[in-house]
């Protein structure tokens, strides 16, 4: 399997880890994403001391950043290569392979439950969030930050053709609208204080937004969503627009925060 950035469930399939590594070091280092980051955390309202877990936590970032604040960090991962970059990058934290749904933590034992980008992969999100229920301690707090795929919005003369290319990418995945589910999920799963923040964002830069377009055109081609020289001649057309300085995306992510009762 080649690396696609919609298959974040399936790197141990993969022939080698190193593609998605490499694409979680330059996400991290972008400000958007780092500005969530820091905003995550003050939603977490955590204390010195406390455990919070980071739940597909990757190569580890943000374990070591909640450890520089003075959480007792725990970074869990479904994917056994993951977590070995994880822990040979952090060797001094604690990195565990389990799934969202089968959460290696006792009853009560966590104050904080951190995930971003995974419930895209989860087609039903219900299993892991009992899993995040059960394990928070009474007034313990979640957050959750994805994308909403259908909330992507391109600057294109063919709209038929880039709603085409946005609806087959969005399908790609599991749950690619999960964004705008989640308040109705975590009320669900019986959190309260549900609040929901939106942060839509504009792509300009064709140099960092480009290689996602690329493979976003190529999973629409690969779905059946448009045809190849539909989803390759649009995909030229932007190409254009970023020479001439015209390119522009939005896009919208959902971050959601919320308490577990007492």
């Amino acid at each position: 399997m080649s690396f696609q950035h919609d298959r974040f469930d399936q790197v141990d399939q993969a022939p080698s880890v190193d593609p998605f590594i490499a694409f979680l070091d330059r996400i991290d280092r972008v400000s958007d994403v780092r500005e969530r980051r820091r905003h995550s955390y003050d939603l977490l309202r955590f204390g010195a001391g406390q455990r919070v877990a980071d739940i597909g936590s990757g190569i580890g970032t943000v374990c070591r950043e909640l450890a520089d604040l003075g959480a007792e960090a725990v970074g869990v991962d479904v994917s056994e290569a993951m977590i070995s970059a994880a822990r040979s990058r952090h060797p001094d934290l604690d990195f565990r392979v389990a799934m969202a749904e089968a959460l290696p933590f006792d009853d009560g034992e966590l104050a904080g439950y951190r995930a971003e980008r995974l419930y895209q992969h989860i087609g039903d999100p219900r299993p892991a969030l009992a899993e995040a229920r059960r394990s928070l301690a009474a007034r313990g707090r979640i957050v959750l930050i994805d994308q909403d795929w259908d909330g992507l919005l391109i600057d294109a003369d063919d709209r038929a053709t880039t709603r085409a290319i946005r609806d087959g990418y969005t399908d790609s995945f599991r749950n690619g609208s999960i964004g705008r589910q989640y308040r109705r999920h975590l009320v669900d799963a019986g959190f309260e204080d549900v609040v929901i923040e939106i942060d839509g964002r504009a792509m300009t830069d064709f140099g960092l937004f480009g290689p996602l377009l690329r493979d976003i055109v190529a999973k629409s081609i690969e779905a059946g969503a448009v045809s190849a020289g539909a989803g390759e001649g649009w995909f030229a057309d932007q190409e254009r627009r970023a020479s001439e300085g015209q390119f522009l995306a939005l896009m919208t992510h959902v971050l959601a925060a919320a308490t577990r009762p007492a």
